[in-house]
């Protein structure tokens, strides 16, 4: 028996998707770990909590042998993946695609993180967007105005829309430090 847990989405730009996997950020939101410092400024995926969702999350796939890659639409209905963890638009491929299951089949909540008072975490992110203004653009003021249904709301995993303004790399060192993950800091800039 196969069970599929969320893949990452597909980037129609033909790039790597930078985006975080769905079932890693469910685990560490379960967890009640976070991607960035109460600031949103510092990515603190090193932390032990994330590191031990990561390990988590890899076993899956390392340890029970669970496919990478696959059609949840296409598995599920010819019962070759009984098993499907992912978000609603499943449900709505599956009224579509497969009528002849309909009835055969239910949706439930997430599985979850029991916690110290019995209740069991069930916490998930679906989905993650981001906005983002060159430094250099010729109208900022329009810039932050498009943004502005964003501004000042908290996301589920805690980032809020704030102005940062990357500082430039003073040469390779500083460069290469930025890559490993050592300094992602940024300067907030003044409305």
């Amino acid at each position: 028996m196969e069970i599929g847990l969320p893949q990452p989405s597909q980037v129609q730009s033909g790039s790597d998707s930078t985006a975080l996997n769905p079932m890693f950020a469910t685990l560490l939101m379960q967890k009640g770990g976070r991607v960035y410092d109460e600031e949103d400024r510092l990515c603190v995926l090193n932390e032990l909590t994330a590191v031990d969702c990561f390990t988590e999350w890899s076993e899956f796939y390392t340890k029970y042998n669970f496919t990478k890659s696959y059609s949840n639409v296409n598995r599920f209905r010819t019962g070759t993946m009984p098993i499907v963890i992912a978000d609603y638009t499943l449900y709505n491929s599956l009224v579509i695609a497969a009528p002849e299951i309909a009835g055969m089949w239910s949706m439930y909540p997430i599985p979850g993180e029991k916690r110290a008072d019995g209740t069991i975490g069930r916490e998930t992110c679906p989905s993650q967007s981001a906005c983002m203004i060159f430094a250099n653009t010729r109208d900022a003021d329009a810039s932050w105005e498009f943004g502005g249904p964003l501004k000042g709301r908290r996301s589920s995993t805690g980032a809020s829309w704030k102005r940062y303004r990357a500082r430039p790399p003073a040469g390779p060192r500083q460069t290469s430090r930025r890559l490993s993950g050592s300094a992602g800091r940024a300067t907030p800039l003044q409305p």
